[in-house]
C-alpha cells in the first residue's frame, strides 16, 4: 500500500508540467508542413507553401498560408509556454510599418489569436521582436537590437487567467530578462500553437527550428529525443568534416540515421565525430554511454 500512495502523491507533479508540442521539424527535404501528421492549415488561400528544407521550415510574408499543430491535450487553461529558434534574415529595405505577427496561439477552429509575436522594428543595424495579448500590432518591443542571420531562441507565455503575454530571448531561467504585456485578452482554453504568413512592410523572412510547447518554463528548453542525457554538437548546422560533443563524459557509441531511419555511420568516440563523406541533409545522431542515451538533430550543409 506505501507504493500505492506514493505513485497517486506524484501523478499531479507529473501532470502539472506536460509536454503539448515537440516538433523538430526532421523531415525529408521538400516535405509540405501540411502533408505531416502533426500539423494543418487553418487560414490562406494556396496550401504547402510552408516547406521543410535542412530540419527547418521558413515563414515569409510574401506568401499567405497559415498553419496550426494541435496540443497533444486539449483545452488547456493557466499559463502555456512555446520555445523555438529563429533567425530573420536582412530585409535590406527598412522603410515601412506594416509589421505582420507570424507566431500565435489559439483554440483550434478558432480565430481568437493569444500571443502574437512579430518583427517590430527594422533598421541597418538590426530587428526587434515584439509580443502582444490579442492586437495585431506589438503592445511591447525588445529593447535591443537583434542581429540578422543569427540564430536565437525565443520563449513566448500566455496565460488564459491574466490574458498576459510574456517573451524571452535565450533564457536559461524564466528570472531572466523580459518583456511584458500590460493589456490584458482573456480566453476560456488554448489548444494549438501556429505560424502565419502575411504581407507585411518590409517583407520579413523567417527560418523556424526545435518548437516545444509545455506547461512549464523549463519543459520549452529542450527538444531532444531523449532526457535521459543530454549533449550539444558544434557546429550544427556544419559543413565541415569534425563534429564536436559536449556532454555525456567519456567513451561513447555514435550512431547516425538518416530520416528513413537508414543508419549512415557508427563509430567509437569520445568528444568529436568524423563524418567525412556523409552527404548534405538532415541526420539524428544517437550517443549512448551505459545506459544513458540521448538523440540531436545534426545539419550536414
Amino acid at each position: 500500500m506505501k507504493h500505492f500512495y506514493f505513485l497517486l502523491f506524484f501523478i499531479p507533479f507529473f501532470a502539472f508540467s506536460q509536454t503539448l508540442v515537440n516538433e523538430s521539424f526532421t523531415y525529408s527535404d521538400g516535405t509540405a508542413l501540411n502533408s505531416t501528421t502533426n500539423w494543418a492549415i487553418f487560414s490562406g488561400n494556396t496550401p504547402g507553401q510552408i516547406i521543410v528544407n535542412s530540419g527547418q521550415i521558413v515563414i515569409k510574408d510574401s506568401m499567405t498560408e497559415d498553419i496550426e499543430a494541435a496540443f497533444s491535450t486539449s483545452d488547456i487553461t493557466g499559463n502555456i509556454y512555446a520555445s523555438f529558434d529563429f533567425s530573420v534574415a536582412d530585409p535590406t529595405s527598412y522603410t515601412g510599418t506594416d509589421f505582420e505577427y507570424f507566431f500565435l496561439f489559439k483554440p483550434t477552429s478558432s480565430t481568437s489569436y493569444k500571443a502574437k509575436v512579430d518583427i517590430a522594428a527594422f533598421s541597418a543595424s538590426g530587428f526587434k521582436p515584439g509580443i502582444a495579448s490579442s492586437s495585431s500590432t506589438a503592445e511591447i518591443i525588445w529593447t535591443q537590437d537583434l542581429s540578422y542571420g543569427t540564430t536565437y531562441r525565443m520563449t513566448v507565455k500566455y496565460n488564459t487567467t491574466t490574458g498576459i503575454s510574456q517573451m524571452w530571448i535565450d533564457a536559461a531561467t524564466e528570472a531572466d530578462t523580459s518583456i511584458t504585456t500590460t493589456i490584458a485578452s482573456t480566453i476560456a482554453n488554448i489548444d494549438a500553437v501556429a505560424f502565419r504568413q502575411a504581407g507585411a512592410s518590409p517583407d520579413q523572412t523567417i527560418t523556424i527550428d526545435n518548437l516545444k510547447v509545455a506547461t512549464s518554463f523549463a519543459n520549452t528548453l529542450s527538444t531532444d529525443v531523449s532526457n535521459a542525457a543530454s549533449f550539444s554538437l558544434y557546429p550544427n548546422p556544419t559543413s565541415t568534416d569534425i563534429v564536436y560533443i559536449a556532454g555525456m563524459e567519456g567513451s561513447k557509441k555514435a550512431v547516425l540515421h538518416d530520416l528513413m531511419g537508414r543508419v549512415v555511420l557508427k563509430a567509437k568516440i569520445k568528444n568529436q565525430l568524423n563524418i567525412a563523406g556523409v552527404k548534405k541533409g538532415v541526420y539524428l545522431l544517437e550517443l549512448t554511454v551505459g545506459d544513458r542515451k540521448s538523440t540531436k538533430k545534426l545539419i550536414v550543409k
